[in-house]
């Protein structure tokens, strides 16, 4: 409660620079990936990475999509059931 009450008073003032940065961040990003949209012939080297990445990277992908997926769901499932004991 004490975060919400600290977090009711800021403000943000944009300016040309934030902006900026966010257009170069979006550039570098879809630059990336015209880069790359070049090496992937199909949708199966896009999903197998080309079979250059170790089996182990692979391995930790699937745990770690799925604990943030487990995440999501207890956040939203803890802060309803927060509002259901302050009767809102």
């Amino acid at each position: 409660m004490a975060l919400a009450l600290l977090q009711a008073n800021v403000s943000v003032d944009q300016t040309w620079l934030d902006y900026l940065i966010i257009g170069i961040y979006f550039v570098f990003v879809l630059g990336i990936g015209a880069l790359l949209r070049s090496r992937m012939k199909s949708s199966e080297d896009y999903l197998m990475a080309g079979r250059s990445l170790p089996s182990w990277v692979t391995g930790l992908g699937f745990p770690g999509a799925n604990l943030r997926a487990l995440e999501i769901m207890g956040t939203s499932f803890a802060s309803s059931a927060r509002m259901n004991d302050n009767g809102s």
